[in-house]
């Protein structure tokens, strides 16, 4: 279902990304970690990523970070940073070369949006770093001082759609054109449809402030594997809404399967 794009917001530049709501805690899912960088002796959050080798972690083009952080005890150097060019399609993408292994990884599904496989209408389950919220008769409000933990929320995939947003300055814009999987945020407890169609399922959530380029996973054979990778929040013409984070809300995640050529060629994924 295509729908016309009203507003995408890029809320991830520099010191802001993207997080998961509701509140839940995620006790597993180590191959996710958090991007930081020491600012004034603190070590900050800049962005998510997951590790999709021991070597190499996957996330999105805008965010920063000198090293992937798995908890507060562990953070491994980033040593290089391969970022998506137009040879490829100039997607919202990076992987990052990290100085010494990491022992837990997940898998990347390369899957169709439909036929064979395919992940439309699939439940997702996100999973990343940084503030969350809670709901109320209108849609999320973001708690700030949240960030430092790994959180997960469910949605299902809607939609498919290209998207272009400019990861720079009005100055010194730098475009970036990718192939996006859609989630949207429906109201709880409600028969009412999304603007992309489902309807709430258990564990709702999405992707606010402090954790661009946490990975999208869907269960295949009894595994989360992962999808796309969270990039941007937006709404749609016919939504209703403004605001991102009401009910209506569209998440926007980089669908993995149009870039499996560059992903594999860098990383020796087969």
């Amino acid at each position: 279902m295509r729908k016309g794009l009203l507003c995408a917001a890029l809320i991830a530049l520099a010191a802001s990304s993207f997080s998961i709501f509701p509140n839940n805690a995620e006790p597993g899912m180590r191959s996710v970690g958090s991007l930081v960088t020491l600012q004034s002796g603190r070590w900050t959050v800049m962005g998510s990523g997951v590790a999709i080798a021991p070597n190499w972690v996957l996330t999105v083009a805008h965010t920063t970070g000198t090293h992937f952080q798995i908890s507060p005890s562990q953070r491994i150097p980033i040593v290089q940073r391969i970022t998506h060019t137009s040879n490829s399609g100039n997607a919202d993408l990076a992987l990052l070369k990290l100085g010494q292994p990491v022992t837990t990884v997940s898998k990347v599904l390369f899957a169709n949006f439909t036929g064979a496989g395919a992940l439309k209408g699939k439940t997702c389950r996100l999973v990343g770093f940084g503030l969350t919220g809670v709901s109320n008769s209108v849609g999320w409000q973001i708690t700030p001082n949240t960030t430092g933990t790994r959180r997960w929320a469910q949605n299902v995939i809607d939609a498919q759609q290209n998207i272009s947003v400019n990861i720079g300055s009005n100055t010194n814009p730098v475009i970036k054109n990718s192939k996006c999987l859609l989630f949207d945020l429906d109201r709880p407890n409600s028969s009412a449809t999304g603007p992309l169609g489902s309807r709430a399922i258990s564990g709702e959530g999405g992707i606010a402030d402090k954790d661009s380029g946490s990975p999208m996973f869907v269960q295949d054979l009894g595994e989360w594997k992962v999808v796309a990778i969270n990039a941007l929040v937006g709404t749609l013409s016919n939504s209703g809404t403004t605001n991102p984070f009401a009910y209506g809300g569209v998440g926007y995640s980089v669908w993995l399967q149009p870039y499996a050529a560059w992903i594999r060629q860098i990383t020796g994924l087969r």
